[in-house]
């Protein structure tokens, strides 16, 4: 399989399993806890017997808070991010995730220097797309580089840097906080340990992969308001 197709193949995984997970994820942004499918949002629930009854529809703050309280992450905060978490920004390579992130100044909206104008407060289809594909694409220098407390000093806790994954494969709570850039919770830990549970243990090649997915829904998740 070559590189773009790994990369495509990869990005379809990360959607679909940020979408199946979406109960887990409910309480990354401090979100309600509950059931995958609830109430809409945006429409008050009706009832012939009279006016809704408590918690059949979110109130005005709630939605508000839920559509509007989460903020993109900005391009420069991006490379800072990343650089801290052991992925080389400055890599010229076009796959690579610094190739990717210089050539996504268009989609993320960076204004001209000099122009009066910023940098959009939400997500575009295409800048989405483009910091998911940044993302897969850091996913391994992370997983190789986060025990490194000079490739990746802001995971550095209490003088000690541990690894992406411990001995047995299981995601590691400190590395995953730091991905995360919150304390991780158990529902954090069995996705990340899902996804890398559904690979072959015989197949090196497919444990390398579903951690690198693993590493990728967890940012996504994280920074995307998933």
């Amino acid at each position: 399989m070559s590189n773009r197709s790994l990369r495509r193949a990869l990005l379809v995984a990360v959607f679909l399993s940020a979408s199946a997970a979406s109960g887990v994820l409910g309480a990354l942004r401090g979100w309600p806890r509950g059931p995958a499918i609830g109430p809409d949002p945006c429409a008050l629930s009706k009832s012939p017997e009279g006016p809704p009854a408590p918690g059949d529809a979110p109130d005005d703050l709630e939605i508000d808070s839920r559509l509007h309280g989460c903020q993109r992450v900005p391009y420069t905060a991006l490379r800072t991010f990343l650089a801290a978490r052991g992925v080389d920004m400055d890599a010229a390579a076009p796959s690579s995730a610094g190739g990717l992130y210089t050539s996504a100044k268009v989609a993320f909206g960076v204004p001209p220097q000099g122009s009066r104008r910023s940098e959009p407060s939400f997500h575009s289809t295409a800048e989405a797309t483009k910091l998911f594909d940044i993302f897969l694409q850091a996913a391994p220098e992370i997983i190789d580089h986060i025990a490194d407390p000079v490739r990746a000093p802001a995971c550095v806790l209490d003088g000690q840097s541990r690894p992406m994954f411990d001995v047995t494969g299981a995601c590691v709570p400190e590395s995953v906080s730091c991905l995360l850039g919150r304390p991780a919770t158990k529902d954090d830990l069995a996705l990340c340990n899902s996804l890398v549970d559904k690979a072959s243990p015989e197949d090196p090649g497919d444990v390398a992969v579903k951690q690198r997915m693993a590493v990728a829904v967890l940012l996504g998740a994280g920074h995307t308001c998933e």
